[in-house]
């Protein structure tokens, strides 16, 4: 009789060889060690699996996919292996800090009800140079804001996630190859509806910023994808059809678009307000919540929106949808500042935890 590990450590690998050692490296020298670490190669055609054959760690278990066949199906197939009480995500090109999966298993196991357990993020570049955003807030926290987070963008960092695995199995939720490469956000919409959620406000992982990811060589497909999905979640909040003007707005708003003039920041906030109306009567979410995740999405909104000057300063204080306990002095000096000036701000300046 063999026991089963606590933890299954899953990972998808797909020509990951500049950065595949140091992140295995990361887990094995985890101070929790009950686990077991599968690493799904999807065909790769770089060193990468030789890489992952040169480790003798018998916790590591290599699958071999026969031909390349993505992110969602090689997760998938790691999930009908796993025999594990929790899973945790990781990505070949991140890293783990050394207490990540000590803590989440701690926190599950002290919080029952929460079945997704995500962590804060540290950025880095390629050099292992921090990288910092003027703006950059800290994920939300609780269950309820993490859920109307996904009104406009993931709420978790994928490969921050720890997961009971037996939520996955008694529901028969997967990866849908459909959505992919935001598969992600479309597994939190069908895990919002069965569990609770949760972020550790502790960063836990350095999140590898590179050309080759995703996010940067395939931008457009992934916005298309993570657009399907927010428009699904979008007619399910409002109970009904939308017109196509709205769900343009909706997008543009989700994306933190600069806002081109002051009827579109307007019309922005007409839109914002309706969800709030909406929800005042079919009672998705506590309003306070709903107020605080807009109030957070109004903000980056403005801060993007600089170039049009102290329209954009003066909007945004006069908005109900300001509520003026989120932002530091400084933030709201610099705002200033940047309004007076008609900053420009650049796509990724005031980037927030949006995942797309």
């Amino acid at each position: 009789f063999i026991l089963s590990p606590k933890v299954t450590v899953l990972m998808s690998v797909y020509n990951g060889e500049k950065y595949l050692n140091e992140s295995i490296n990361s887990i094995i020298n985890q101070t929790f060690t009950d686990f077991e670490f599968l690493i799904i190669d999807d065909a790769s055609t770089d060193s990468s699996r030789d890489i992952i054959l040169s480790y003798s760690d018998p916790r590591i278990k290599l699958i071999k996919n026969k031909k390349n066949v993505g992110q969602s199906e090689s997760l998938n197939r790691g999930l009908l292996e796993a025999k594990s009480e929790y899973i945790a995500r990781m990505d070949q090109d991140d890293v783990s800090l050394t207490l990540r999966l000590d803590k989440q298993v701690r926190f599950m196991g002290e919080h029952p009800e929460v079945g997704v357990c995500g962590t804060f993020v540290d950025f880095t570049d390629q050099k292992h140079r921090s990288v910092v955003y003027s703006y950059l807030r800290n994920p939300l926290i609780n269950n309820q804001e993490l859920k109307a987070q996904l009104l406009f963008s993931p709420c978790f960092v994928h490969p921050t996630v720890m997961i009971r695995s037996k939520i996955l199995l008694n529901h028969r939720i997967r990866y849908d190859q459909e959505y992919e490469p935001a598969e992600d956000y479309w597994f939190w919409k069908k895990l919002s509806s069965v569990t609770d959620f949760a972020n550790i406000n502790d960063p836990l992982l350095k999140l590898r910023e590179h050309s080759d990811q995703v996010s940067s060589k395939d931008f457009r497909r992934q916005s298309t994808a993570a657009d399907n999905v927010r428009n699904q979640i979008l007619l399910e909040f409002l109970g009904g059809r939308i017109a196509q003007e709205d769900l343009s707005r909706h997008r543009s708003i989700a994306r933190f678009a600069r806002m081109k003039s002051y009827q579109e920041i307007s019309a922005a906030e007409s839109w914002l307000n309706y969800l709030i109306e909406v929800n005042r009567t079919r009672v998705v979410f506590e309003e306070n919540v709903l107020r605080r995740v807009i109030s957070l999405i109004w903000y980056y909104l403005c801060i993007n929106s600089t170039h049009l000057g102290m329209v954009a300063f003066r909007r945004f204080y006069l908005s109900a949808l300001y509520s003026g306990r989120e932002q530091t002095i400084n933030q709201h000096l610099s705002f200033f500042v940047k309004c007076f000036l008609k900053h420009k701000v650049s796509l990724f300046d005031n980037a927030p935890y949006i995942f797309e």
